[in-house]
Order: C-alpha cells, then sequence, then structure tokens
C-alpha cells in the first residue's frame, strides 16, 4: 500500500530519490505557496523585447535631435576652422618668406665681405710700400747727367726696382692717380697743400704736384698733393690803391 501511494504523489525521480509534493512541503515546516500572486506593473510585466524597443526609440529619438543641431551649426564651425587655418597657413608663409629674405641677405653680405676683403686685405701693406715709391722716384729725379753717367749701373737698377714695384701695384689693382698742371682740382683725389697766385694758371687749377697720389680698385689710397692758383696776382696800382683806402678810412675814424 505504501509503495502505491508514493507512486501517486509522483515522489519517484529519475535519480530514485522521492520528490516532496505540495502536501510534504507542509508537513516539512515550509508555508504553502500563495494562491493570489502579487501583481506586477506594466514595465514588469510588458515583455523584455517591448521594453528594449522603447529604449532604442528613445535613444534614436536623442541621436535624430544631437544630429539635426551638429546638422544646423556644422557649416557656422567648418568656416570659423576653414578660416582659423587659412589664418595659420598665411602666417606661417609669411614666416617662411621672411626667413629666406634673411637667409639670401646673409649669403649676400657674406660674399659682398669675402670679395672686399679678397680686394682690400693688403690695403695697409700697400700704404706703407708707397713711401718706397716715393724715395725710389726722388732718388732718380736728384741724379744729375754726371751721377748719370758715373753710376749707370745703379741708376738703371733703381729704375729697373721702381718699374716691378709699379708692376705689382698693378697686378693689386693698385694705381697712380698723376694731376698735371692746370687740371682742375678733384677733392675727392687730390689734397690741397697751399694756394699761390700764377698768371697762366687761373684760379681754383693745378698749380704744382708735390706727390702722386694712388688708388686700390678705384678706392682712394693716397690722395695726390698739389698746390692750388689762386689766380692773376694783384698788380702794383690795385696794391697801392688797396693801401690808400684803409689808410683813408683810418683817418676818418
Amino acid at each position: 500500500m505504501q509503495e502505491e501511494k508514493r507512486e501517486e504523489n509522483g515522489v519517484a525521480s529519475s535519480g530514485g530519490e522521492p520528490v516532496p509534493t505540495g502536501h510534504d512541503r507542509s508537513e516539512g515546516g515550509d508555508e504553502p505557496a500563495s494562491e493570489n500572486p502579487t501583481p506586477q506593473s506594466d514595465d514588469q510585466a510588458r515583455p523584455a523585447g517591448d521594453a528594449h524597443d522603447d529604449r532604442t526609440g528613445s535613444d534614436s529619438e536623442t541621436t535624430d535631435s544631437d544630429q539635426e543641431d551638429v546638422e544646423e551649426d556644422s557649416p557656422v564651425v567648418a568656416r570659423e576652422e576653414y578660416d582659423k587655418l587659412a589664418t595659420e597657413n598665411k602666417e606661417l608663409k609669411n614666416d617662411h618668406l621672411r626667413a629666406l629674405a634673411d637667409v639670401e641677405n646673409i649669403r649676400k653680405r657674406s660674399e659682398r665681405e669675402r670679395q672686399e676683403a679678397t680686394r682690400f686685405g693688403a690695403t695697409r701693406l700697400a700704404r706703407d710700400l708707397l713711401t718706397v715709391h716715393d724715395n725710389l722716384k726722388r732718388a732718380l729725379a736728384s741724379a744729375s747727367d754726371e751721377q748719370r753717367e758715373t753710376t749707370g749701373a745703379i741708376m738703371e737698377g733703381v729704375e729697373l726696382t721702381l718699374r716691378e714695384l709699379l708692376s705689382a701695384f698693378g697686378r693689386h689693382g693698385i694705381k697712380p692717380v698723376e694731376p698735371e698742371r692746370g687740371d682742375a682740382f678733384d677733392p675727392n683725389l687730390h689734397q690741397a697743400m697751399f694756394e699761390a697766385p700764377d698768371k697762366e694758371v687761373p684760379a681754383g687749377k693745378i698749380l704744382h704736384v708735390m706727390t702722386e697720389g694712388f688708388t686700390i680698385h678705384e678706392r682712394l689710397l693716397r690722395p695726390a698733393q698739389v698746390g692750388i692758383s689762386s689766380g692773376q696776382p694783384l698788380s702794383t696800382e690795385n696794391v697801392e690803391g688797396a693801401g690808400n683806402e684803409v689808410s683813408v678810412g683810418e683817418s676818418s675814424t
């Protein structure tokens, strides 16, 4: 009888252990399940798929609204960004051009300084050698005909030395400035040492050449020292007349 009762209550299981029924649970002290379950809310009672659809719909609405705001603001933002990039590009281009101009100016200045150093580097040495030229020329000018006959070989050696010195000057761009009597006075090439009257030479013209001048590559190395004519000298009558005018003026005072 007991075995039949167990079969009726469904106590047999696949593992062979008894499965307690509702009556057995009550006997074991557990409370029976309530016949009236707790009512669920609409959200809880709604299936999970419907809730997911609602969230998806709300998210899509938010995304659409944000996209509309971006689409409304995007032309303005793009224009501002374009203007900013264009300004930066213009500034960078100007800086690049200035840098290129500075490099070109430095290159030209360096080239000019190099050329000037090459052309005028021997200026001080050449200026010191001018005294040697002057002394050799004075020695030849002071020699008389007898001395030339007596010391012909020596005088010839001096002439050859002077000629070689002038040839060396020419190879380095050093040229003499040789004004003549009656030439116009040039303050860029000549230095006036004195002024004297002369009947033949007009006023302001070169009367006498004391020392030759020199230039190095068209730059003045030493000016030629000359005397300047003041024009016609005063006659005796003019001098007496000037003296009488002065004496009359003194007596009147």
